[in-house]
């Protein structure tokens, strides 16, 4: 069965072989065919040259070439004796050459004197013409090598000496040429020898090379050898190509291939990278975890034309050969599932333990407290969700839209951060950013809209999560009621209202990621007594001059001390029954005050005022600077301040209530905010929202 291969090894070795047997046959052929009997007959002719010569010398007086003096023919037998050499001396009479004397036998023994040369030979015409002759000749059937030679008198005598050698005299020639038959067929034998070994070495090399084959056919992974110039070898894993995005070919310049779908940075670290693994007195194991390629993001294009992202792990190792460095082997893997499933799983345990977190938080708040947020957020939620329904697709969204939207999600995000509804809270600061970002931009169209969109989506389904588990908590409870115990209190003393729990939890919240002392106190009416909507409000309102207090007015504990004051600040909140159908709102924080300068340069940095407008206004215009959107003092933006948006949402919740607020402040002091709100509040108001505003005296 005829071997099929595809291996250039096995196939140039096959070859070998083959070539090696043809040129041993040949050489040995050609010295038999050609070069033995070409030196056999050189041999001979020059044997019979010479005995001519020999025997011409002894005829050279024409005086010996009588018939008489032929006829002895003594010397002839000195020239054949012993031997199957012929000599004759031929006389030439009639036209023709005829022997004289002659050592040459007739087929029936006897001497062959009186025939002559047949005159049409070659050799009859060289005498004729005066040349001598040497050559092969056919005796009676007999092959000879043999010599003519002229010879000419002076008398007129003419005849020719001949000397004719049987071929069967060169039987070591022709030993040596049956012995080179012998060679022949030894090549022969050492050729087959020859064959069936490299046929034997082949089939292993070819099923070695069968093998390598369906392992690169098979393997998941793309691995292939790295040179000194980074070029790749011939050898490659048919899944290479799928893996990396792009087609190699053997010889490619490997990082080359890899520059457009990587960093420069990252192109550059990776080229520093091999230098050092191609580098025999650097240690493979103290650079390994220096790999810039170990997991990288690419875009490549899929077989549809679209693009996909997808993310590799190249990992090279070195090829030793006396302690030298030849090549890397590089093994490249697309680990996008895995970095995928590895962003899933901690997705899903972040996801989990916001969950869990969120659990505590809903089992120690409120439930009434926890209700109202949930119904309120919804509510805000369908009024965005209308507001992004109703825009203009062609021109978007407009500002005012906006203000009341990042109002709404600062006011939610607050009340969420009470209630330290962590998960919650973040997306409400994500849902602010991406307002802001659209407040920012010069035109907004329609698909601008769309990441707000999906933001609110997601809190939809956050909140419905909440929902889901205070009814699984509602369902825990409603089987199993477990009493808490009751902690000890003073005589005469009233636990704490559940907003008021809040609030101070928020407080400490607040002062803990920023550093600060806070204690929050509360007098005034009993909140459960108040309308949902105007306890609602109220909420909003203080948590929003918590979290003022505490970012803007509230100093460090070092500060304080600095000033005299003591290193936990208060905060202070009291809401009172004013008799004439109304409420009224007081907080205040004995903090740093409002510093009109700080406002002033907020005004320029906004935009809003230049140098010398914002120069002109006065501390009370200044002061009530604080309730504009956008303007805040923060020069940074975090969870907690630097959009403007916190007083200036209190503003707008006064205004649509029908109430006022006052605020009072001393720099280094305090600041008082004062807010009269009626019991039966407006759902719309027609006045000015800045009428709501004044100055405490």
């Amino acid at each position: 069965m005829p071997l099929k291969t595809k291996s250039v090894a096995t196939k140039l070795l096959l070859s070998s072989c083959f070539s090696a047997v043809i040129v041993i046959v040949a050489i040995v052929t050609f010295i038999k065919a050609s070069m033995i009997p070409q030196l056999t007959d050189k041999a001979l002719e020059t044997q019979t040259r010479t005995m001519a010569y020999a025997l011409k010398g002894l005829y050279g007086d024409a005086t010996q070439w009588s018939k008489d003096q032929l006829a002895k023919g003594h010397a002839l037998e000195s020239f054949s004796a012993g031997s199957q050499n012929v000599a004759t001396l031929f006389l030439y009479q009639g036209g023709r050459y005829v022997r004289a004397a002659t050592t040459l036998k007739k087929d029936d023994g006897t001497e062959a004197t009186g025939t002559s040369l047949d005159p049409n030979s070659d050799a009859a015409r060289s005498l004729l013409s005066g040349q001598a002759y040497s050559g092969p000749i056919t005796l009676f059937k007999r092959p000879h090598m043999a010599t003519y030679l002229p010879v000419i008198f002076d008398d007129g005598t003419r005849g020719a000496i001949f000397i004719g050698v049987d071929y069967t005299s060169a039987a070591p020639m022709l030993a040596l040429a049956r012995q080179m038959d012998y060679v022949v067929i030894g090549a022969g034998v050492l050729g087959i020898i020859l064959l069936t070994i490299g046929l034997a070495f082949s089939i292993r090399v070819e099923r070695a090379h069968r093998e390598t084959e369906d392992i690169m056919r098979t393997m998941q992974e793309g691995i292939f050898l790295l040179d000194h110039d980074l070029k790749m070898g011939s050898q490659t894993s048919h899944a290479l190509s799928g893996i990396l995005g792009f087609d190699v070919k053997p010889g490619d310049n490997f990082l080359e291939l890899l520059k457009p779908s990587v960093s420069p940075k990252t192109y550059d670290t990776a080229k520093e990278y091999i230098d050092l693994l191609l580098r025999h007195d650097v240690k493979e194991k103290l650079v390994a975890s220096l790999n810039p390629l170990d997991c990288i993001e690419i875009s490549c294009i899929r077989p549809n034309g679209g693009m996909e992202s997808r993310f590799l792990q190249i990992r090279f190792n070195r090829v030793m050969k006396a302690e030298k460095v030849t090549h890397l082997l590089v093994t490249a893997n697309d680990i996008t599932r895995q970095v995928k499933l590895e962003r899933e799983l901690r997705e899903s345990e972040r996801k989990v333990q916001d969950q869990m977190g969120m659990m505590v938080h809903i089992l120690q708040a409120d439930p009434r407290l926890l209700q109202d947020f949930l119904v309120r957020a919804t509510t805000s939620l369908n009024q965005l969700n209308n507001e992004l329904r109703t825009s203009n697709p062609k021109t978007g969204i407009t500002i005012q839209q906006l203000e009341t939207m990042q109002r709404e999600a600062h006011q939610l995000k607050g009340d969420a951060s009470a209630l330290q509804l962590d998960a919650i809270t973040q997306s409400l600061h994500q849902l602010e950013t991406q307002l802001q970002s659209l407040h920012d931009q010069k035109e907004r169209k329609g698909e601008d809209l769309l990441p707000v969109a999906v933001r609110a989506k997601a809190l939809y389904s956050e909140i419905g999560a909440i929902q889901e588990v205070i009814a699984r908590i509602g369902q825990v409870r409603g089987l199993v009621s477990v009493e808490p115990p009751k902690p000890p209190r003073a005589s005469g003393t009233e636990p704490p209202q559940p907003l008021v729990r809040q609030w101070h939890g928020f407080a400490q919240q607040l002062a803990e990621r920023h550093e600060k002392q806070v204690e929050l106190s509360y007098q005034g009416l009993d909140l459960g007594i108040l309308a949902p909507n105007l306890r609602e409000a109220l909420n909003s309102m203080i948590n929003q001059f918590i979290r003022n207090a505490l970012v803007h007015g509230v100093e460090t504990p070092q500060e304080r001390k600095l000033h005299g004051k003591t290193e936990t600040a208060h905060l202070s909140v009291y809401i009172s029954d004013q008799g004439d159908d109304s409420v009224e709102l007081s907080f205040r924080d004995d903090g740093r005050g409002i510093d009109p300068e700080k406002i002033r340069t907020a005004a320029v940095r906004s935009g809003r005022f230049t140098p010398e407008l914002a120069q002109a206004l006065s501390p009370r215009q200044l002061t009530m600077l604080i309730f504009e959107s956008g303007l805040s003092t923060r020069e940074t933006v975090d969870e907690d301040a630097g959009r403007g948006i916190g007083l200036d949402s209190v503003k707008a919740m006064v205004a649509r209530m029908g109430g006022r607020i006052r605020i009072g402040t001393t720099r280094g002091e305090y600041c008082h905010f004062r807010v009269q709100l009626p019991l039966k509040t407006a759902q719309e108001t027609t006045h000015n929202r800045n009428d709501s505003l004044e100055e405490a005296a």
